[in-house]
């Protein structure tokens, strides 16, 4: 069920600026097979509610209790990341809970797959369910802002449209998921997305931020100089179910 708030045709019109891409939304048709995965998708919705510890297992990594607003899953391509995501963003859908999502292409990258595009099109979902923020969104595309923004200058996307946005909000009854998938297949500078999650994460704390990519370097580093209360990570590869689930 999305809780999508009542939009006026004058706030959707300034709206359609951030050219928002529908095609990069997450697919509930490329979720987990039935019976995999349970235990990391439990510990998934359970950081998400709040709710308890993560489920008892004897696998080492599930004795890690996820807490921080960002969560890093990485791991080798063809490991299953994107099916987590996907099931994730379906399951918090389920229990009523605003998604946004940004799922990577690489062979979208000459089109819409991109770090400016990625910032718009957050900021076009999160309006839709958020009236607050919808208004303060509407008044700064209205702005002298309006020009850096929508040309895609990432670092007048991140301070208009989340550092100073989202600080002015009051937090709601239900927390926001936000999933972006492969990263590491965006085109342009991805430590600039992990600056822009770190800003949303530190001005809006009630969001819960899950990003898949492979582990390369340029995002490890943009995660190393993130503040150590606000991520943590997770490797699939080394998740007990990985090479069972897979075959």
């Amino acid at each position: 069920r999305r809780l999508l708030t009542v939009i006026t045709k004058a706030q959707l019109f300034v709206l359609q600026d951030l050219r928002p891409v529908f095609e990069a939304c997450y697919d509930p048709e490329e979720g987990c097979l039935d019976g995999t995965r349970v235990e990391l998708l439990s510990e998934f919705m359970q950081w998400i509610l709040n709710i308890g510890d993560a489920p008892n297992s004897t696998g080492p990594m599930y004795k890690r209790i996820l807490t921080k607003n960002i969560v890093w899953l990485y791991g080798l391509a063809g490991s299953g990341k994107s099916t987590v995501v996907n099931t994730v963003a379906m399951l918090a859908e389920q229990q009523g809970l605003p998604v946004t999502s940004f799922c990577c292409k690489r062979d979208k990258q000459d089109s819409w797959c991109s770090v400016d595009r990625l910032f718009l099109m957050l900021a076009y979902q999160i309006s839709k369910f958020n009236t607050d923020y919808r208004s303060i969104i509407v008044n700064v595309l209205r702005g002298p802002k309006q020009f850096k923004i929508l040309r895609g200058v990432p670092d007048a996307q991140i301070e208009e449209l989340f550092s100073k946005a989202m600080s002015q909000l009051s937090a709601p009854l239900l927390p926001h998921v936000i999933v972006i998938d492969a990263l590491d297949e965006c085109a342009g500078p991805q430590a600039k997305v992990i600056k822009g999650l770190v800003a949303i994460a530190k001005a809006a704390p009630w969001i819960k931020i899950l990003i898949t990519s492979r582990d390369e370097d340029a995002i490890r580093e943009a995660f190393r100089e993130a503040p150590s209360d606000i991520y943590q990570d997770i490797n699939i590869n080394d998740l007990q179910d990985v090479h069972t689930d897979i075959q």
